[in-house]
């Protein structure tokens, strides 16, 4: 088979495309970052919250 040619057989195919999936940690470091990410505007979100509300004393 020669570069960039297709398999004949459509089951070298299916297992071409499993093998991405089956790699360990290829979907567990997105919803990670997307976690980190929500986190970090929460707190940003307070901490503005927090500083209007502590303006508002004065």
């Amino acid at each position: 088979m020669t570069p960039g040619s297709q398999p004949d057989d459509p089951q070298d195919q299916d297992d071409a495309r499993d093998e991405d999936q089956d790699r360990p940690g290829h979907l567990t470091a997105r919803p990670a970052g997307i976690l980190i990410a929500l986190a970090l505007g929460l707190l940003f979100i307070g901490w503005v919250l927090y500083r209007l509300i502590d303006a508002q004393r004065i």
